[in-house]
C-alpha cells in the first residue's frame, strides 16, 4: 500500500514546493496588488491538490482502522434502507487519486505531464509488481497474491489506466473502447472472460 501511495504523494509535493517557491520570490506589493482573488487565481490547484491529498492518505488509514487493521480489504458502509454493504471509502480515493493525477498533468503543461504520468504508471505498477512477485517467491505463496491482497492495488490503478486513457484519447473514444470490449467479451467469452472495468479487477 505505502509503494503504490508514495509515487501520489511525491507528485503532489511538486504543488506546495512550487507555491512556497512563489510565494519567496513575491513582494508585498505585488501580494497586495493581486488580493484574496489574484491569489486565488494564482494558486488555487495548489489550495485543492493538498486537502485533496491528505483526504486520500486520511482515508486510507481511517479505512484501516475501522476495518480492524486489515489493510487487505476496504471497509463496507452499510447502505441505507438496505441489507447490503459497499466499500464506499474505496470508491471516493479512486476519484481523488484520478483528480489529484489530472491536476499533475495540467500542472505541467499537456505532454510533459503525459509523460511524467506515465513514468509515474510504470513506477506505481511494475515497481510494485516486482517487490510483489519477489515477497511471493521468498513466501512462497501463490501468485499475484499481494496484489490481490493489497488494497490500494486496484485503487490506483484503476485511477491511472483511465486518467492515461482520458488524457491520450479523449472521453468518446474511452467510451467507444469500453463499449467495444465490452461486446467483445460477451460476444468471445472464452477469450476475453477476465476483462472488467471496475475497480474489483482493473488491472
Amino acid at each position: 500500500n505505502v509503494l503504490l501511495v508514495f509515487p501520489l504523494i511525491l507528485c503532489m509535493a511538486k504543488f506546495p514546493f512550487w507555491m512556497a517557491i512563489d510565494l519567496a520570490n513575491m513582494t508585498p506589493r505585488r501580494m497586495h496588488k493581486l488580493g484574496i482573488t489574484g491569489l486565488w487565481e494564482e494558486f488555487h490547484m495548489t489550495l485543492m491538490v493538498i486537502p485533496l491529498t491528505l483526504f486520500t492518505v486520511s482515508g486510507m488509514i481511517i479505512d484501516t482502522t475501522s476495518n480492524g487493521g486489515n489493510s487487505t480489504q476496504w471497509f463496507k458502509v452499510p447502505l441505507p434502507g438496505t441489507n447490503k454493504r459497499y466499500p464506499l471509502i474505496r470508491d471516493c480515493i479512486a476519484i481523488f487519486v484520478f483528480v489529484l493525477y489530472n491536476a499533475f498533468v495540467d500542472f505541467m503543461y499537456f505532454w510533459p505531464g503525459i509523460a511524467l504520468l506515465l513514468c509515474t504508471f510504470s513506477f506505481t505498477v511494475f515497481f510494485s509488481s516486482c517487490v510483489a512477485t519477489i515477497l511471493e517467491k521468498v513466501n512462497g505463496s501463490e501468485s499475484d497474491t499481494l496484489k490481490k491482497c493489497c488494497k490500494m492495488w486496484s485503487v490506483m490503478v484503476f485511477a491511472l489506466r483511465y486518467l492515461c486513457l482520458y488524457k491520450l484519447c479523449y472521453v468518446h473514444q474511452i467510451l467507444k473502447g469500453v463499449v467495444v470490449l465490452r461486446l467483445a467479451r460477451h460476444a468471445t467469452s472464452k477469450h476475453f472472460k477476465n476483462f472488467n472495468f471496475t475497480l474489483e479487477e482493473t488491472e
